[in-house]
């Protein structure tokens, strides 16, 4: 086999394909993204039948989906996985020969590897198989996190992970600089739906529209703590998401820091806390909020007051509250037990 067929047979990341066909040297979301519209086209549904093996049914649903499997999602359901050096693209590929000068010499050698080529062949149909299933072994079937980071996340990826992970261990995302787009986003959305996500993480995630973070709290979502730092969210787009908060009953801590929020926000929070009844953790460290916000918002947080008087509807001891780095002064500070 030459150089150049083994090389389209192997990813970047090194894992053997199982379609070599459509998989590219370098793994990449843009031609993920063309594979699954290619096989959208063709208007088929994927035939895919769910193990509770998250590491087996991911490579799988990926392979169904005629997809590269995400290098980052590979280092956590395979123990042996190790994504190359772009520097060191060429290590695994035989060294390419040097033209023979005698024809009639490179004839022979020909012939030779040809029938050493044939012998080959017979020894490892079995071990072919042996292999396949040693290979499907190693892959962890109970993984509790998933970390992408700094690495673009496509939609056929979120589609395999949703097709992998009901009923699975999984149970955090981390997604940091993932480079996601609306329609991700989206199936991203059904993708937390249909599982037992916990935690999210999506920072330095910005959105063109912004407001499409609050589908994360709204219905039936299973997460009880939310990250949305440097996401660039403004009031406006803070308040939907505030809104939604307001019959969420079970996010328990949400981290909104360094993005843009400022008064509006302060008050669509405020709003909200008067049906919540579970949050008990809110940072909003590092955006605009001023000494009038930060009192409005510890007024509204502060818990019912003490010797039987009755305290505000919906007010509750918030455990954690972080207005650091905001433009508050000695007005906006309180004494430390008035801010639980």
């Amino acid at each position: 086999m030459s150089a150049r067929s083994k090389r389209s047979q192997i990813s970047a990341n090194g894992a053997a394909a199982t379609s070599p066909e459509v998989l590219p040297v370098c793994w990449s979301a843009a031609s993920n993204d063309q594979q699954l519209e290619l096989e959208n086209s063709k208007k088929k549904t994927p035939r895919f039948t769910r193990t509770e093996h998250l590491g087996k049914d991911y490579v799988e649903a990926c392979s169904v989906l005629r997809i590269n499997t995400h290098p980052h999602i590979m280092l956590a359901i395979d123990p042996d996985y190790k994504m190359v050096d772009p520097e060191n693209i060429e290590e695994g590929f035989p060294s390419l020969k040097r033209r023979p000068e005698n024809e009639e010499k490179k004839e022979e050698e020909a012939k030779a590897e040809e029938g050493e080529e044939a012998e080959k062949e017979e020894g490892k149909k079995d071990e072919g198989k042996k292999d396949e299933g040693e290979e499907e072994e190693k892959l962890v079937p109970e993984v509790r996190e998933i970390r992408i980071t700094g690495m673009a996340l496509d939609k056929g990826t979120v589609l395999a992970l949703k097709m992998a992970v009901p009923d699975s261990t999984l149970r955090t995302l981390r997604l940091w600089n993932c480079g996601i787009t609306s329609s991700v986003f989206e199936e991203l959305v059904q993708l937390l739906n249909v599982s037992q996500i916990e935690n999210l993480t999506l920072e330095e995630n910005p959105l063109e529209d912004g407001a499409l973070f609050a589908k994360l709290v709204e219905g039936k979502s299973p997460l009880l703590t939310l990250s949305l730092q440097s996401n660039g969210i403004r009031d406006e787009d803070a308040a939907k998401l505030l809104s939604s908060l307001k019959s969420n009953g079970k996010l328990l801590a949400l981290n909104m820091s360094k993005n843009d929020l400022g008064s509006g926000s302060v008050q669509a929070f405020s709003a909200a806390m008067k049906g919540n009844t579970t949050l008990t953790a809110l940072d909003l460290s590092r955006n605009r909020i001023g000494d009038d916000d930060a009192v409005a918002l510890l007024t509204e947080l502060s818990p019912p007051e003490a010797g039987g008087k009755k305290g505000k509807k919906g007010a509750k001891a918030f455990v954690h509250l972080n207005l650091s780095f905001n433009a508050v002064g000695e007005k906006g500070r309180v004494p430390t037990s008035s801010a639980q």
